[in-house]
């Protein structure tokens, strides 16, 4: 089950990336020096690849990949990093929509355009999201040591031992040898014993 589910996963996401990366260099052709034929088959190739691949891929990419998570239980701080980066796909996806509907309402064909440099945000994303899946790092720190890093001057023990001035001596707490303080049950009870000590003594005599 697990299998079949990862290679779904695979697939979509494949596509998904693809299209991410597709899609910027096709709204960087919207230019005015196109004539209209031409434009208005970009128009419909864009379109389609938004809505027919990168849309369907996406939401199939997100439900295999949620589905593995429950699957196999996955909790890890690459995954959350994967998710943040997966996110960020997400919002470059809506982007590229928003420029679509820019250029389908624009006045004068090809004035909204994107530059294809813009190609490199996917690109990292993508890288990203792989090097996580893959090698799934350990993003937070284990241990102590690797808190700090090794050119630190001091050492682990000393950054968490605090440290006081020289000469100082520390005395360790010993408990005091004085008598309680006398309370009112206890002189009540001294009372009685004193009473009947001088009964006995009255008694004798």
């Amino acid at each position: 089950m697990i299998a079949w589910v990862k290679a779904l996963h695979i697939c979509f996401l494949l596509l998904w990336c693809a299209s991410l990366i597709y899609l910027p260099l096709l709204l960087a052709r919207h230019h005015p020096g196109l004539q209209a034929d031409d434009y208005g088959r970009l128009r419909v190739m864009t379109r389609f690849t938004y809505v027919a691949v990168a849309s369907p891929a996406a939401i199939l990419a997100i439900l295999t990949g949620t589905a593995l998570i429950a699957l196999r239980e996955v909790a890890a701080p690459w995954l959350a990093a994967k998710l943040a980066c997966v996110a960020g796909m997400v919002l470059f996806q809506v982007y590229c929509g928003y420029v679509l509907g820019r250029q389908g309402h624009e006045s004068v064909p090809g004035r909204y355009t994107v530059g294809a440099v813009r190609v490199i945000v996917p690109v990292v994303l993508i890288l990203a999201t792989l090097w996580l899946v893959l090698g799934k790092p350990s993003l937070l720190p284990e241990t102590r040591e690797q808190l700090i890093p090794s050119w630190l001057p001091f050492k682990v023990d000393s950054a968490f031992t605090p440290q006081l001035p020289s000469g100082t001596r520390i005395q360790a707490c010993r408990p005091s040898s004085r008598p309680p303080l006398p309370t009112a049950q206890s002189a009540s009870i001294d009372r009685c014993r004193t009473g009947k000590r001088l009964q006995q003594h009255r008694v004798a005599v």
